[in-house]
């Protein structure tokens, strides 16, 4: 889906992007549920990131 690339850049600048939440999703941003999902598992505060049980039942069916 990325290419290989990561969302917070080149190796030597993802520390300090990290910290700011700097991230860039540009590779994927014509697939909006992509977006949404990356951007919420990438959010700083953890209270608002996706559960992992909700993340398995969007990608997948639930039974």
């Amino acid at each position: 889906m990325t290419g290989g690339e990561h969302p917070f850049g080149a190796l030597s600048q993802r520390d300090a992007r990290v910290i700011k939440n700097e991230f860039n999703l540009f590779l994927v941003k014509h697939i909006s549920e992509a977006v949404e999902l990356f951007s919420q598992l990438l959010n700083p505060s953890f209270e608002l990131r996706y559960d992992v049980a909700v993340i398995k039942c969007e990608m997948f069916i639930c039974l």
